[in-house]
């Protein structure tokens, strides 16, 4: 996880004002670069505890109702997976540049607005529990079609990110898979091994050819100075875009911006129109966090999630060892997609925490035995 944000701040050294042209580079800010860099460390706490948790999941995620669950969410990838392969293959021939454009001048979806949508995306968002089903599936052997339904939920974010014509996907698969497969070494056969990493490698080369393709697409239409910028802005805009929201937001969207089911139980309508470029490029969660209320929102909502991840890692005294698993997935999940933003806000995301906070719940009360370490 750190790696990811080093990775941003190293480009954003080499940013320069013609590689992000509607993003105003703030040279006169030094407070708020510092800020930004000082609640990104704090936010990023947690992993340092984290390092000290020792789990197996394999040899913990072969309990019935585990197998029970698999079960149903086998039938869940297939849906995802089927229901935005559609739109994911039509956003590919219509292009990512005139499909981004929609997305954020317009306003316009592929992907109808309707409950069924919402949630064949918020399956899609369980992509990082299905990776750690599979290799649970492969390392105990369960069977060709737990296997591979539990892998066509780990790709189902990436169909569905390629359904808004975004990258996001490929790059978050391939960190999952890198942060899950460690936990499996030692309960995978050396020809398991050869096998995963060989599926790896199709994967990785797969993935580097649409990350091509959708760059190429988007930034230049084959220019290799446009091309470049592109990357580079990718990868190092956010503390611009930060220090940008920063200086110029005028109007808050409150908890409709990120939370719109929160939203909408208080009254809210939920939804958001943003108008500027700012309102809609890579900032970091942090920028949505200040998005939403201004500063209090910011400060709050970052030392809140920094805090409490830190005190779960570092207190795991009592914890279930398969809730303390769902705790640092979801954790990782936030801090990587954060890198660019809060990729849960939507009303899919939301129920996806919904969802997720529900079966910690659950993983905690049937698992717990008082007095148990990890």
């Amino acid at each position: 996880m750190p790696a990811t944000y080093l990775a941003s701040a190293v480009a954003s050294i080499f940013v320069e004002q013609d590689d992000i042209p509607r993003i105003f580079i703030h040279n006169d800010a030094s407070e708020l670069y510092l800020t930004y860099t000082a609640l990104i460390i704090v936010s990023l706490l947690p992993s340092l505890m984290m390092r000290g948790v020792r789990i197996r999941p394999a040899q913990l995620l072969v309990q019935r109702d585990i197998k029970i669950l698999m079960t149903f969410a086998s039938i869940g990838a297939w849906y995802s997976v089927l229901y935005q392969l559609r739109y994911a293959l039509q956003a590919l021939t219509l292009g990512a540049a005139s499909v981004r454009d929609a997305l954020n001048v317009d306003g316009e979806y592929l992907l109808p607005d309707s409950p069924l949508t919402t949630l064949a995306v918020g399956i899609s968002s369980f992509y990082l529990v299905y990776i750690f089903l599979f290799f649970t599936a492969v390392a105990n052997k369960m069977g060709r079609w737990l296997v591979a339904s539990m892998l066509v939920g780990s790709v189902s974010y990436t169909v569905s990110s390629l359904a808004f014509a975004a990258r996001d996907g490929l790059v978050f698969l391939l960190l999952a898979t890198v942060f899950a497969y460690p936990f499996f070494t030692d309960d995978l056969s050396r020809a398991q091994r050869r096998i995963v990493k060989a599926l790896g490698g199709a994967c990785i080369i797969a993935s580097a050819f649409l990350l091509a393709s959708l760059t190429l697409d988007r930034f230049g239409a084959g220019s290799s100075w446009s091309v470049s910028s592109g990357t580079l802005g990718y990868l190092g805009q956010q503390p611009f875009v930060f220090v940008e929201t920063i200086r110029a937001q005028v109007d808050f969207y409150g908890l409709s911006l990120r939370f719109p089911v929160i939203a909408n139980l208080f009254g809210g309508s939920g939804d958001v129109q943003r108008t500027e470029v700012f309102e809609w490029s890579f900032g970091t969660f942090l920028k949505d966090y200040y998005s939403m209320y201004g500063w209090p929102s910011l400060v709050g909502l970052a030392l809140a999630g920094g805090l409490v991840f830190a005190a779960l890692f570092r207190k795991r005294s009592g914890i279930p060892p398969v809730t303390l698993l769902l705790v640092v997935i979801l954790y990782f999940q936030l801090m990587t997609a954060g890198v660019f933003y809060f990729r849960l806000g939507t009303r899919g995301g939301n129920l996806y925490l919904v969802a997720y906070f529900f079966l910690i719940a659950i993983s905690y009360f049937r698992y717990r035995s008082p007095g148990r370490n990890v």
